[in-house]
């Protein structure tokens, strides 16, 4: 299978990000390192509520060869009152899923994560998470006095970071298909433009020819007959030009606006 084209790394800041407002640890263990058999969750989650204080665990696979390997994925149930299996499209099959694992699955090239699976929701033992609370608080809380936030560990910044690299380059893809949408209409509109203005151009044209018999605007139908037999022409072929006369007087008013949209298509879009 092709290698995705994000790691591990990208995905953790998906998860931070969805986990903005809670407990968030990455490489979360149930335990301590020392003289003890522990699991490690890719990270844990834990929403910051005293009435509903639901935990989440997450484990990344971006390879099938990956999740074919990984037999203790069921173990981080106690650990979790939601667990999530976090996988690119490929990775798995919906029949593979394990019971009781919901999956999220990571899209856009790497910058999203959707709900493919709910995950169900179960009741925690607090015995079972005794140990994993006790390793966030020694190992990886930082305590502060009330009221000052004191500094991120080099972690925290580092997913802060890059979470904040991915939605910078997310507002640079929507940056460039809105430039690529603006300037097909605006290429689109000039083609428009060119046309009318040759319409224009070719009813000047027989605008100047109606000037030479001397019609006025308002002339009449009697003065049209008259100015025919002075001008010895063809009465039809003057009444037709008459006509289109008639119609540049809109066509004039058109040609003002068509220039002042030329003036503001060459300004371009607004950067804003």
């Amino acid at each position: 299978m092709k290698r995705s084209e994000f790691g591990a790394a990208d995905v953790l800041a998906l998860l931070a990000r969805r986990h903005a407002k809670d407990v968030f640890v990455p490489e979360c263990k149930d335990g301590p390192s020392q003289g003890y058999h522990h699991h490690r969750l890719d990270a844990w989650a834990m929403r910051r509520s005293w009435s509903d204080p639901r935990t989440f665990g997450y484990e990344i696979k971006l390879t099938r060869g990956d999740f074919l390997r990984d037999a203790k994925l069921t173990h981080y149930a106690t650990l979790c009152s939601e667990l999530y299996l976090v996988a690119p499209p490929g990775v798995l099959e919906a029949a593979e899923l394990p019971e009781g694992v919901g999956h999220l699955e990571v899209i856009a090239k790497g910058r999203a994560l959707r709900v493919r699976s709910k995950a169900p929701t179960r009741r925690t033992n607090p015995d079972d998470l005794e140990p994993l609370l006790r390793y966030v608080l020694m190992s990886r809380a930082s305590i502060v006095a009330s009221g000052y936030h004191g500094q991120a560990t080099r972690e925290e910044r580092l997913l802060e970071w890059r979470a904040w690299l991915v939605q910078r380059q997310d507002a640079r893809d929507l940056g460039a298909d809105l430039r690529g949408k603006i300037g097909g209409t605006l290429r689109r509109l000039h083609l428009e433009l060119e046309t009318v203005k040759a319409e224009v151009e070719r009813f000047a044209g027989l605008q100047a020819a109606l000037d030479a018999l001397g019609l006025a605007p308002g002339a009449t139908q009697w003065d049209l007959e008259r100015k025919v037999r002075e001008a010895a022409g063809n009465p039809q072929r003057v009444t037709a030009l008459y006509q289109v006369r008639q119609t540049l007087k809109t066509l004039q008013a058109l040609e003002v606006s068509l220039d002042a949209m030329d003036a503001a298509e060459s300004k371009g879009p607004d950067p804003t």
